[in-house]
């Protein structure tokens, strides 16, 4: 996706999120505060000024590996995005590295052996190791988990 395709898939997603029965159950609980600012909501834009070129150039630099071509784009639109429920934080440019340098011990944890759990509809899932970021009145919870799929046994992938 180029620059343009991602500054208006995102302005269409703060519009459709500022407009959403979502953000207005939130504010008559109460959880509004910590899903958006102030300034998100009266720029109805719900992202950061783009990434720079030279901050784009030290990343590649650092991490040893040019960024594919649409993640540029999407830093170059928005440099991280922040999600309106605290689910998951697309990060700045300047934040991001090595998911092994990022989160020390987590590899090794999700590859561990595995806790299987039962889901509401018995179906077995992997305990989840990421959690949510809890705002008020929110427990913390696994975020991802891994779903064996159908008669192999074997991880599906992530779930969110």
């Amino acid at each position: 996706m180029t620059v343009a395709g991602w500054r208006e898939f995102l302005l269409s997603h703060s519009i459709e999120f500022l407009n959403s029965d979502t953000l207005r159950e939130a504010e008559a609980d109460g959880r509004a505060e910590w899903m958006l600012t102030d300034a998100q909501r009266e720029a109805g834009w719900l992202g950061f000024e783009p990434a720079g070129e030279e901050s784009l150039l030290v990343a590649e630099r650092r991490l040893g590996v040019n960024l594919p071509t649409t993640y540029r784009n999407f830093l170059s639109a928005s440099n991280g995005w922040s999600s309106m429920a605290g689910e998951v934080d697309l990060l700045a440019v300047e934040q991001v590295d090595w998911f092994t340098k990022l989160n020390p011990g987590l590899l090794e944890r999700w590859s561990g052996p595995v806790r299987v759990l039962r889901d509401s509809r018995d179906v077995p899932v992997r305990e989840g190791v990421l959690s949510r970021r809890p705002g008020p009145g929110v427990r913390s919870r696994p975020l991802a988990s891994r779903r064996p799929r159908r008669g192999t046994g074997c991880a599906a992938g992530v779930g969110w």
